[in-house]
């Protein structure tokens, strides 16, 4: 029997769409899932994070945001575009309501990427299950412009840094096979590798399979 909900959502995007980008839509996801859905997932233990990854360069700056009403308009606006996506503000109210942090980098004041954060859990079922103690980091994002300068790896360093502080003892998310630059930008941070996997929902119920 098909989910409910997934029913619903089929039909109010037909109505918005149309018959072509319906159709394409409807191919769209088990494509993914067959050829674009397996993601690396990393790991990193907080002991060997070193502190000197809290040093910043002076045209540096890394912000933390707790709640949605500390998130400066601009910068939010700024990933909204990004993502290009319909009620993407509730949704960033929804991941600060669950306890996300966001940080932000900066450089000479202009925003140049984020990411996110949340201690204990995760805002959709993962892999495999959080300990109190575990922080999941999510949706990494350097904006074009800035590509090409390790940005990634020296905002996840220091979110790992201050992960530490704020008493994590692991960290863990994960990337798409496919997105090359992340990796080996991961490769200048303290993950480690520990599994490949495809996930994804059938019939409302959540399906693992794994790679190794």
């Amino acid at each position: 029997m098909f989910d409910h909900n997934y029913i619903t959502r089929f039909k109010n995007y037909y109505q918005k769409r149309g018959f072509l980008r319906t159709l394409l839509r409807f191919f769209e996801q088990p494509y993914r899932i067959i050829f674009k859905s397996k993601r690396i997932l990393f790991y990193a233990e907080m002991n060997e994070v070193n502190d000197s990854v809290l040093a910043l360069p002076p045209n540096i700056i890394i912000e933390c945001k707790k709640a949605y009403n500390e998130a400066v308009q601009p910068d939010m606006q700024k990933m909204i575009n990004y993502w290009d996506k319909e009620n993407e503000t509730d949704k960033v109210r929804e991941r600060f309501e669950k306890g996300s942090f966001l940080w932000i980098v900066k450089l000479n004041g202009d925003i140049a990427g984020f990411v996110w954060s949340i201690k204990g859990k995760t805002v959709s079922p993962w892999y495999l299950p959080l300990t109190p103690h575990d922080t999941y980091i999510f949706d990494a994002v350097t904006f074009e412009e800035y590509r090409g300068r390790g940005f990634y790896p020296f905002l996840m360093n220091y979110v790992l840094g201050q992960l530490k502080m704020y008493g994590a003892s692991r960290a863990v998310w994960e990337v798409y096979d496919w997105n090359k630059p992340s990796i080996l930008g991961l490769k200048k941070t303290y993950c480690c590798k520990f599994g490949e996997a495809r996930k994804f929902r059938v019939f409302g119920r959540n399906v693992t399979i794994w790679s190794q």
